[in-house]
């Protein structure tokens, strides 16, 4: 109870803590005793028992021998007034405050308004598509029906109401169906990375496949489900146009019933970061539409009903700084970008503390590589070392694996050869033993462990590089699969960088307009 009181009252945001205050000051009785506890926990950075006994000894000593009851007091205090001040923010704390209503007033005999609250609870988890709250609804649909004198009224009304349970169940079996297939597409690319062989292929389309019986979906949840894994299917295929068609379809849901992203802000933000991810894979990217939708997330916190909580806010923050530096990247803006990491340095203590996640690692992962681009070695270090030392495993395989490639990339440039060695073999472990050893993996560990030796000539050097990139464009070229980072990252431009003797910077713009040209 102590550290769970102390990390209830700092989730609060300020209008929680305002609502929380204007309740707490209805009711004088006891004013003292958890009212105190709430604003010295309130004040700590960190939890200490210490200071709150020390303060309740100079205020209320009278508090100390029943603490613990003052504390669960204050907790459960806390919640309630939460669930009152978040019933119109969520249709299902909603719904549970209604059918808590029900049940107090079946227990007092009032069985005609237990009818009439019962029927918003209905209403509004028919609009909501609440399928496992309507069973309770029936439940108590049921019982009120018994209290009928009538038999032949009541039992037409029970097999109505079986009917509507049948209907319930049947969406609720198909959205278990679709859960499933949603787990088994999540697992197979945070295990196995995106498929890059056409066996590889072919398990993926094995895992991800919809069965006719399963079609079509028949609840906004089970449609979004649908076109994620439809969306998920296309996009690691390489069928871009298709993948796209499905991500804004995901989108579509949830703006055309705006209470699924009161209700799920979270979700809404995961779907709009794939989005975004989908659109900026194009060769040509819509910058105006990934902009657009930046600035739509940048604004929700100017919606009354929408909750930012701290998880939530933190995603969203990072899926700005992410997008935004993504559009910098492909726009080949470096110099740009790098002040946006700046910035993001300046204020990133704020989100430490919370939970780990995708949009946080590829934030710090495009900054390392930015300022990589820029030759700001010491930042890409920097930025590297929250990648390399986030243990959470929230992160594709794949993606972790390029993260050591790029930073033996880093570590070259920094001419660190006493520690290559030892990187390299680190390197080769973890992407071994997370199965991303690939041609194209082997070819460039091999590369920087014949690079590790400083005493090579230049000539020696030249030869490394140049072997390598034939090796790797002619892999690429020959073999059916997709390996993404290596063209999102442009690791080639770096070897022809080394091979030209040019910029890395220079070597990607030229690239940037050459691809720009072909499309236009």
């Amino acid at each position: 109870m102590k550290s769970d009181l102390y990390n209830l009252i700092h989730s609060l945001s300020k209008n929680e803590k305002r609502y929380f205050k204007i309740e707490a000051t209805k009711i004088k009785k006891n004013k003292c005793n958890y009212l105190i506890v709430y604003d010295v926990l309130g004040r700590q950075a960190q939890y200490n028992e210490n200071v709150l006994q020390r303060v309740l000894q100079e205020e209320a000593p009278q508090t100390l021998k029943r603490l613990s009851a003052v504390k669960s007091y204050l907790y459960c205090f806390i919640l309630k007034t939460l669930c009152q001040y978040h019933e119109e923010k969520s249709s299902e704390i909603h719904f549970s405050n209604l059918m808590q209503r029900v049940e107090i007033l079946f227990m007092k005999g009032l069985y005609r308004q237990t009818s009439k609250v019962l029927k918003q609870a209905k209403k509004m988890a028919h609009k909501n598509q609440l399928y496992a709250q309507l069973l309770l609804v029936f439940h108590w649909e049921y019982k009120l029906v018994f209290l009928e004198e009538k038999f032949y009224k009541s039992h037409s009304q029970i097999n109505n109401i079986h009917q509507q349970q049948e209907f319930a169940l049947d969406q609720l079996n198909q959205r278990l169906a679709y859960d499933k297939i949603s787990t088994e597409t999540y697992s197979y690319i945070y295990t196995e990375g995106p498929p890059r062989t056409r066996l590889e292929k072919e398990n993926f389309q094995n895992i991800t496949e919809i069965k006719k019986s399963l079609l079509p979906p028949k609840s906004r949840y089970t449609q979004d489900i649908f076109h994620f894994v439809q969306s998920t299917n296309f996009y690691f295929l390489g069928k871009m146009n298709q993948a796209l068609i499905h991500a804004k379809a995901r989108v579509l849901i949830y703006e055309q019933h705006p209470q699924l992203i009161i209700d799920d802000t979270l979700s809404y933000l995961k779907i709009i970061y794939n989005y975004i991810e989908t659109i900026l894979s194009f060769e040509q990217p819509d910058f105006d539409e990934v902009l657009y939708y930046i600035d739509k997330v940048n604004a929700l916190d100017k919606q009354k009903k929408i909750l930012l909580d701290g998880r939530v806010n933190k995603i969203r923050f990072f899926l700005i700084y992410s997008h935004s530096i993504r559009v910098f990247m492909e726009q080949g803006n470096f110099e740009k970008a790098t002040q946006l990491g700046l910035q993001l340095k300046k204020v990133l203590p704020k989100y430490v503390q919370l939970d780990k996640n995708e949009n946080e690692f590829f934030v710090y992962l495009n900054f390392s590589f930015c300022f990589f681009v820029e030759r700001d070695f010491d930042l890409a270090v920097f930025w590297i070392q929250k990648v390399l030392n986030d243990t959470s495993n929230t992160v594709r395989y794949d993606l972790l694996s390029y993260a050591r490639i790029l930073n033996l990339m880093i570590q070259y440039e920094l001419e660190n050869y006493l520690l290559l060695p030892s990187l390299i073999e680190a390197a080769r472990r973890f992407i071994e033993e997370n199965n991303q050893l690939q041609v194209p993996e082997a070819q460039l560990l091999s590369m920087f462990r014949k690079l590790s030796n400083k005493a090579r000539k230049d000539s020696a050097v030249i030869k490394i590089f140049k072997k390598t990139h034939q090796n790797l464009i002619q892999f690429m070229d020959s073999q059916d699969f997709l390996y993404k980072h290596l063209s999102q990252y442009w690791v080639l431009e770096w070897i022809e960088s080394k091979l030209q003797k040019v910029s890395y910077s220079s070597v990607i713009i030229k690239k940037i307009q050459i691809n720009a040209n072909k499309n236009t």
